[in-house]
C-alpha cells in the first residue's frame, strides 16, 4: 500500500492510517459482472493490508470509484488512500476493465453489495459504510458509467467526475444529484469540449449544485487523477476539490464548499475557467467561529434577490410555499439581504464578540435565493459552534 507521500500533505494533514483489503462480492443483481472484485480502502488504527477497521458509530462516509478503461481501481491508489487517510471508505471497482456497460451495471450493483457487508454481523465490514453517505466518482470511461448509474440512482447521493468521457444526452440527462466535474485543457484523450462540457451541460441536479472547475493546459488526462506525476498541481487539485466536494454533499461538513466554489478555488494559478450552476442556495462558513474574530459567511444562488435567515438552532423540517425552513421557527429573523450578481455569490462577515462565555453557543443560517428553476428557494441550513 503505498504512503500517501506529498500530495495528502499538500491537501490537508492526513488524520488516519489507511488500511486495504481486496473482496469479490457476489453481485446482488442480474446485470453486470457476477463476481464484484473490489478493493477497499478505509481508515484504519495500524494501516497496512488486511488491517483492522477503525471503528466509527454508523459507519464510514463511503466513496465508489469507477475506473478507466483498460485500467482498474487499485491503479488510483494516491487517490483512493488520500480520501481514506481523510475519513472516507473508498470502493475501488475492479472489474470491467473494458466494458463501460458493465463498468455501469457494477457501479449499480456495488451500492447493495456494501449494503449487505455492513449489515452482515460477524464479518470484517460489518458496520464500515454508512449508507446514508455514498458517493460515487469516476475517471474517463468510469465517469461516463457514473451518469448511467446515477440515471438508475439506487441511493448516491452526489457524483464526481474526472476528465470523463461523455456518455450521451439521454443517461446523463437523468443525473439528479450534486454534481462536480474537473478537467484539464491538456487532455486530448476526452477533449473537455466534446465530453466534459456537454456531460456538464446536460446533467439536471434538482438539488444542491455542479460544477465544472476547468484547468489549464498543464493538466491533462492522466496527472489530473494521479495516474502520473502523483505530485503533479493537477492532482492536489482534484484532490482538494473533491474532498471539499464529498463533505459538503455527503453532509459532513457545509464549509467544505469553500474548496470547490469559494475564493481559494479561484485562487488556483492552474485554473482557466469555473462554471457553476445552482439548484439550490448553498451556504457555508470560511472558516470557524472564534470570540473576537469575524468570518466570512457566502451564499450562492442564481443571480437575483438573496438572503440569510438566522436562528438559535437548525433541525426543523416546515414546509413553506418556498421550499423547507430548516430554523427554529419561533425565533428566526433576516440577518442578511442582498442581490446575487452574476458571480451569484455573496459574502457577508458575521463577529463573534470577544466573550469566552460565548464559546459552546451555537447559531444556525439558512439561505434564500433563486435556482435554475424557480425565481426563489430557500436552501441549505447550516449550525455553527462558537469554538
Amino acid at each position: 500500500l503505498a504512503v500517501l507521500c506529498t500530495v495528502a500533505a499538500a491537501v490537508s494533514q492526513s488524520r488516519f492510517m489507511v488500511g486495504q483489503k481486496d473482496v469479490a462480492w457476489h453481485n446482488p443483481t442480474a446485470a453486470g459482472t457476477p463476481l464484484l472484485y473490489t478493493r477497499v480502502l478505509y481508515p484504519s488504527p495500524v494501516g497496512g493490508v488486511d488491517a483492522p477497521l477503525e471503528p466509527r458509530a454508523g459507519g464510514w462516509p463511503t466513496i465508489v470509484f469507477l475506473h478507466g478503461f483498460g485500467l482498474m481501481g487499485r491503479d488510483y491508489a494516491t487517490l483512493a488512500s488520500t480520501w481514506a487517510s481523510q475519513g472516507f471508505a473508498v470502493v475501488l471497482v475492479d472489474s470491467a476493465m473494458f466494458d463501460f456497460f458493465a463498468e455501469a451495471a457494477d457501479g449499480i450493483a456495488q451500492f447493495t453489495a456494501i449494503q449487505r457487508a455492513t449489515e452482515a454481523t460477524g464479518t470484517f465490514f460489518h458496520g464500515a459504510f454508512d449508507m446514508e453517505r455514498v458517493g460515487i466518482a469516476g475517471h474517463s470511461m468510469g465517469g461516463g458509467a457514473m451518469a448511467l448509474v446515477l440515471a438508475s440512482n439506487p441511493g448516491y447521493r452526489c457524483g464526481f467526475a474526472i476528465a470523463t468521457v461523455f456518455p450521451g444526452q439521454a443517461p446523463t440527462a437523468q443525473v439528479h444529484v450534486p454534481l462536480g466535474c474537473v478537467v484539464g485543457t491538456g487532455d486530448v484523450v476526452t477533449p473537455w469540449y466534446w465530453h466534459t462540457h456537454p456531460y456538464y451541460n446536460t446533467a439536471q441536479p434538482q438539488t444542491g449544485l455542479k460544477f465544472l472547475y476547468l484547468l489549464d493546459g498543464t493538466c491533462d488526462h492522466m496527472n489530473v487523477a494521479g495516474l502520473a506525476a502523483p505530485t503533479s498541481p493537477a492532482l492536489r487539485r482534484t484532490l482538494s476539490l473533491s474532498l471539499g466536494f464529498f463533505r459538503h454533499f455527503l453532509g459532513l461538513d457545509a464549509n467544505a464548499l469553500e474548496n470547490c466554489i469559494g475564493p481559494a478555488a479561484l485562487a488556483e494559478p492552474h485554473l482557466q475557467d469555473l462554471t457553476y450552476q445552482v439548484a439550490e442556495p448553498r451556504l457555508w462558513a470560511a472558516g470557524r467561529l472564534v470570540p473576537g474574530r469575524s468570518v466570512r459567511i457566502s451564499l450562492v444562488a442564481e443571480a437575483g434577490p438573496v438572503g440569510i435567515l438566522a436562528a438559535p438552532t437548525s433541525g426543523w423540517s416546515i414546509p413553506t410555499s418556498i421550499g423547507t425552513l430548516q430554523l427554529d421557527p419561533s425565533a428566526v429573523f433576516t440577518w442578511v439581504v442582498g442581490v446575487a450578481q452574476r458571480d451569484r455569490r455573496i459574502d457577508a462577515s458575521l463577529t463573534v464578540p470577544n466573550n469566552p462565555n460565548l464559546v459552546g453557543v451555537t447559531i444556525a443560517l439558512q439561505g434564500v435565493g433563486a435556482t435554475n428553476a424557480l425565481p426563489i428557494l430557500l436552501g441549505s441550513a447550516a449550525q455553527f459552534v462558537v469554538q
